[in-house]
């Protein structure tokens, strides 16, 4: 189930991410923006009350395959 966060004074997307996920990657911004249409119109600070959804996301899975190496990339 996906969490919500309330936007408070000078809060970012990438904040928001951090806070939450202790990470803050390209994957897991665009899972954010996926799941939250029309946020990223609000502009870089988010608007104190935004409700921003945050969909479960396995942050340890995501962290290990980006730091997988292949011999043929």
């Amino acid at each position: 189930m996906d969490q919500v966060y309330i936007a408070r004074d000078g809060d970012t997307l990438d904040y928001v991410a951090w806070a939450q996920y202790g990470d803050v990657s390209p994957e897991i911004l665009n899972a954010v923006l996926a799941v939250n249409p029309g946020l990223s119109d609000l502009g870089p600070l988010l608007p104190v009350g935004t409700a921003v959804s945050l969909p479960v996301i396995d942050v340890a899975t995501e962290t290990a395959t980006k730091n997988e190496v292949s011999l043929w990339s």
